[in-house]
């Protein structure tokens, strides 16, 4: 009986440990046309809170290699592990009538509640060129990490000076982190424009993003007195909701604070550093809504921070 109690818990230990993983998180699959899928992940659908596609049209992500889907028009590339990884457009119609925000998701089952995860993928600016007047070759951008409909956090920009057509991508490590609340729960990654300029014409518009080799580990025990919301014995943001106007103190001294304040969708409002000071002050650039700070701390720890403004 004792030892059939062991082999049980060993079962037990080892499905949860392949739960806790992304199935296929290479991003393997077949490209037979755009729109393709890797196997066992999902397009985040236009009825999606987070996702601002259209239709059905615009929220189609595309398994990606070096010969395509669209060579022709530089969605192709070099994936970053496996055989094909996924780009997936954020751009808006030069007449503003039509949105692509193409995302993946994939439901992720035997986590831990009150756990910290940290969730690593690689990503990289792919580009697009629609034809000689439209384009989506922005040369910088991120991705949007969400666990049901709460944002997780926006990875840092990556930045490409790579013409459209180039199989050479360039991939960048990025880390964010949540604490699970139940033992299942959807993760999404749709692809993030870090500027204000999303239009699908010209230099500098429109997005697109690639992504591969998403994995997820359980996350080291933040610094002292730091926690995911910022809300802590040594960091204070007030007030919120707010006006416009924020005060960030702190009852220690930090050596370098970086302040990023963005929209919904991701995109950089502003940006405001400090140095050795315990009172921080910023302005909430832009309509009445919700926002987002994203302070790096000693460039060692970030935290995320839900902010309206009234």
């Amino acid at each position: 009986m004792k030892n059939a109690i062991v082999i049980l818990l060993m079962l037990l230990a080892t499905k949860a440990l392949i739960a806790q993983s992304f199935i296929n998180g290479d991003l393997d699959g077949v490209i037979s046309f755009a729109g393709i899928l890797p196997d066992d992940w999902q397009a985040v659908p236009f009825t999606d809170p987070n996702c601002n596609a259209t239709d059905t049209i615009g929220d189609t992500p595309d398994l990606t290699d070096i010969d395509g889907p669209f060579a022709a028009q530089g969605v192709m590339g070099n994936p970053y592990s496996g055989s094909t990884f996924v780009s997936g457009l954020n751009a808006t119609s030069s007449d503003g009538n039509f949105h692509w925000h193409e995302g993946i998701q994939q439901s992720l089952s035997g986590l831990a509640p009150d756990t910290r995860y940290a969730i690593r993928f690689y990503q990289t600016v792919v580009k697009q060129d629609f034809s000689s007047v439209y384009d989506a070759i922005d040369t910088s951008g991120s991705w949007s990490v969400y666990f049901d409909n709460n944002l997780v956090g926006i990875s840092a920009p990556s930045y490409s000076q790579l013409p459209y057509n180039s199989i050479n991508l360039q991939w960048d490590l990025r880390v964010v982190e949540f604490v699970a609340t139940s033992e299942t729960h959807v993760i999404k990654f749709l692809p993030s424009d870090d500027d204000t300029v999303n239009i699908v014409q010209g230099q500098g518009g429109a997005l697109r993003m690639g992504i591969d080799s998403i994995s997820i580990v359980i996350a080291p025990t933040p610094p002292t007195g730091i926690s995911e919301n910022g809300k802590s014995k040594t960091l204070f943001i007030f007030p919120n909701p707010t006006e416009g106007s924020i005060e960030i103190t702190s009852d220690k001294v930090y050596e370098k604070l970086t302040v990023d304040v963005l929209d919904l969708q991701g995109r950089v409002i502003s940006t405001n550093s400090y140095a050795h000071s315990r009172q921080m002050s910023l302005q909430i650039d832009g309509p009445q809504g919700i926002y987002f700070l994203r302070i790096q701390i000693n460039d060692d720890a970030t935290v995320y921070r839900k902010i309206v403004k009234k």
